[in-house]
């Protein structure tokens, strides 16, 4: 037993060796490739004055949602470091200020982060606009990181400012940014250039992308719903026949766009969406019917839905202004109107 025991006592230094960890080496600190178990450790290095430690030390503390202790490391290493690192300080300060709901500050480490070589979409979506002296700065950074010609695209067409977004979109292509070819063609068809939008998309489904197919269909979705929006055809046609035939020609004109929106979903394999757009099809192409509603309105009360789009309103005040008189009239009307008209409200 003694024996064994001595040979134990021998043994156990080198146990206790082998399990201990390694130290860090430079290239685990300097690309934060550290265990979060080992953070003690990180954060030596970092009280030490280490710039790489204390970069890693914030993002594992930023892990861990502390984002206070996380920040006061993370600025000392925008002090210490230079160039992209730098950059991805400012950032993570960004993060930890955004954490804790405090947009405006964050915003302008996003910022800080862009000028130090780090492209970010988080400026573009903690801003409520952009300074002119911000984007000029942006417009010169952009020549170095393209990139940012494709976040600034994406800002304006979000704010609805088609034309720039179009212009940003533009610029990141010709960089090589092949990413803003899809936004690109949203913009083009928000500004009227259906066919080459159109075409644009169907070119990048057919290459792989399936966020082009998802696109294309939202877009013909929109069309659809906003066809015979804001023209009410009650008070500008005289003659009910032929108010009747423009009518039916919108309705078919929604079909087909319910129909086509809801094979680009099937090939972008979005089942919600799908669905959606196929309910609508059979609806507008009368497959699905239901009883009229009634009423007790003005007739400036029906003008007014009428213009906003409300075909409840169109169907009530043809009741009151206008009655076809002939009988290929009546056929249209009884064609037109045993259709869930509900919906041409939503």
């Amino acid at each position: 037993m003694s024996r064994l025991a001595g040979k134990a006592l021998t043994l156990l230094p080198l146990l206790l060796f082998s399990c201990s960890s390694p130290p860090l080496t430079y290239q685990q600190i300097s690309t934060c490739s550290v265990e979060a178990k080992r953070l003690n450790e990180v954060e030596k290095l970092a009280d030490k004055g280490f710039g790489e430690a204390q970069l890693c030390a914030g993002k594992l503390l930023l892990k861990e949602g502390k984002s206070t202790k996380a920040r006061k490391y993370l600025l000392k290493a925008f002090k210490q470091l230079s160039g992209r690192k730098r950059g991805e300080a400012a950032y993570l300060v960004g993060k930890t200020y955004l954490m804790e709901k405090k947009v405006n500050r964050g915003r302008s480490w996003f910022f800080k982060a862009i000028e130090n070589g780090y492209p970010n979409r988080e400026f573009f979506k903690t801003s409520h606009y952009l300074s002119l002296k911000e984007l000029k700065e942006i417009e010169e950074l952009g020549k170095e990181e393209p990139i940012l010609y494709l976040y600034l695209g994406d800002y304006l067409r979000e704010n609805e400012l088609y034309k720039g977004a179009l212009f940003y979109y533009q610029l990141a292509i010709r960089y090589g940014i092949k990413e803003a070819r899809i936004g690109s063609a949203v913009s083009l068809f928000k500004l009227g250039n259906r066919k080459l939008a159109v075409s644009i998309l169907k070119e990048e489904f057919r290459k792989g992308k399936k966020e082009a197919a998802n696109v294309l269909g939202e877009l013909l979705l929109e069309e659809a719903s906003s066809v015979g929006k804001g023209n009410c055809l009650l008070i500008s046609e005289s003659d009910p026949e032929e108010f009747l035939r423009r009518r039916i020609k919108q309705i078919k004109e929604k079909a087909r766009l319910y129909k086509e929106a809801y094979s680009w979903f099937i090939k972008a394999n979005n089942r919600r969406k799908a669905k959606e757009s196929f309910y609508l099809y059979e609806v507008y192409s009368l497959k699905k019917r239901a009883p009229l509603p009634r009423g007790n309105f003005t007739v400036q009360e029906l003008k007014r839905l009428c213009r906003k789009g409300n075909f409840w309103a169109e169907y009530l005040l043809s009741q009151r202004i206008k009655t076809p008189t002939s009988k290929a009239a009546s056929i249209l009307y009884e064609k037109l109107f045993n259709y869930p008209a509900y919906l041409e409200g939503r």
